[in-house]
């Protein structure tokens, strides 16, 4: 063997090895990237808890529609209040369609996900108001295709 081929070789390896760390690294990176995609979605959930704490009349309606209470009758303000927390509702469930759709979320978690979503698609309420939304394209796509394994 010459010594042309001893360094030949010993390059491809060395390119070969460099493959394989920039690969290792880039896992890492993904990893990284769900673990704070994790911890954003647990953030937003807790501030969303936290500001309903705090007002009256977003307790009212989870009062009312938990059926914690006799009374089922909004007033104006629950009813904003109501459609706001839709509103909520509806940007988070896209927010976890994206993110799965990026690869950024788990298998095992994004089946859970969805099943909870397709029961919450159960209430007809909710589902006129996330059929009617204009969502981006794939979501809409899923919600009509949960809606036809509802039905």
């Amino acid at each position: 063997m010459k010594v042309r081929d001893v360094v030949e070789t010993l390059g491809l390896l060395a390119v070969v090895a460099s493959l394989g760390f920039v690969g290792l690294q880039l896992r890492q990176e993904h990893v990284v990237a769900q673990g704070e995609q994790y911890q954003a979605r647990s953030e937003m959930r807790l501030a969303n808890i936290r500001s309903m704490i705090e007002s009256d009349t977003a307790l009212s309606v989870v009062a009312k529609t938990s059926g914690l209470v006799d009374t089922v009758e909004f007033t104006k303000e629950e009813q904003a209040i109501g459609l706001l927390g839709k509103q909520m509702g509806l940007a988070s469930w896209d927010n976890v369609h994206y993110q799965y759709e990026l690869g950024l979320l788990e298998e095992t978690y994004w089946s859970k996900a969805r099943e909870r979503f397709k029961d919450e698609l159960r209430n007809p309420d909710l589902r006129e108001f996330y059929e009617r939304a204009g969502q981006r394209q794939s979501f809409q796509q899923l919600i009509t295709q949960l809606v036809s394994e509802i039905e």
